[in-house]
């Protein structure tokens, strides 16, 4: 899978977030909150919009919590 540059070794986990916000039908603020209680971190929705819009890139740190993220939603969509 090619790695898009503007987002670093995370191939498009961006377009990822994107994709399961707008399909939730999440805000930005549902979808932090629901990262928040996934990882026990304090994202807030002013990075999130950063990052979806394309004005920041992710930390690694942040790569990794939101691919764990899509991952177990995408084992919680399967499984039920």
């Amino acid at each position: 899978m090619p790695v898009d540059p503007k987002y670093g070794n995370m191939p498009y986990i961006i377009d990822q977030m994107r994709m399961a916000k707008r399909k939730s039908g999440y805000s930005s603020a549902t979808l932090v909150a629901d990262i928040n209680s996934f990882s026990s971190r304090d994202w807030n929705g002013n990075y999130l919009d950063d990052l979806l819009a394309g004005r920041r890139s992710p930390s690694n740190d942040a790569a990794d919590v939101f691919e764990k993220y899509l991952l177990a939603r995408f084992f919680q969509y399967n499984s039920s």
